[in-house]
């Protein structure tokens, strides 16, 4: 959780350091992650803590699976915050997915993902993983990240269309296609008055 004073806080499971407290000791009531107070969007996924700043920069705690939270070369976990290893400042939104992937957003509209490629779900057109954040494509007209989740990802452009890929478990790429995975964005029907995923 992040608080109106731009702390963040966390409780329950911490098998992995996801709560930041550089244990890996379960919480039953609220602990701050890290000082600062200058939090202002959050994503949690298994065993891990993702948060962005009012800065831009983008930090992670917890599991590192598949390289997930951009920590160039590093593959394991950490118990405490640390900033990916690009040190940006122009990240706009993050979504963390149960992949073990991350997704984000540069203020510039760019598309970026990090972490375990399984059923394509990093969106650039293989399945491989990457443990540094890497654009997918060279687009710069997306404009939110939403849906991470059960390896399946998806994303808004600026014309209001909307992008699914990754697994296409049960029919959740929603194209009519229920067992054909798709490494990279396909657009969902033709739409143009998309506003949020979740």
């Amino acid at each position: 959780a992040i608080t109106e004073s731009g702390q963040a806080w966390g409780w329950g499971w911490n098998s992995s350091g996801q709560l930041g407290q550089g244990n890996t000791t379960n919480y039953s009531a609220p602990v701050q992650i890290g000082s600062a107070s200058n939090w202002t969007k959050v994503s949690c996924g298994p065993s891990v803590t993702a948060l962005l700043n009012s800065a831009g920069e983008l930090w992670f705690t917890g599991q590192n699976y598949g390289g997930s939270q951009g920590h160039l070369g590093l593959w394991s976990g950490l118990s405490s915050l640390t900033q990916e290893s690009q040190g940006r400042t122009d990240w706009a939104a993050i979504v963390y997915g149960n992949a073990y992937n991350t997704t984000a957003l540069t203020t510039d509209g760019k598309l970026w993902t990090a972490g375990a490629g399984t059923n394509g779900n990093n969106g650039r057109g293989d399945v491989a993983s990457y443990s540094v954040f890497t654009q997918v494509g060279s687009l710069t007209t997306w404009a939110s990240v939403g849906a991470n989740r059960a390896y399946t990802v998806g994303a808004t452009k600026t014309d209001g269309t909307l992008w699914m890929w990754g697994a296409a478990l049960s029919g959740s790429l929603g194209d009519g296609q229920a067992a054909a995975n798709r490494s990279s964005p396909v657009q969902l029907g033709s739409d143009t008055d998309w506003a949020k995923l979740s």
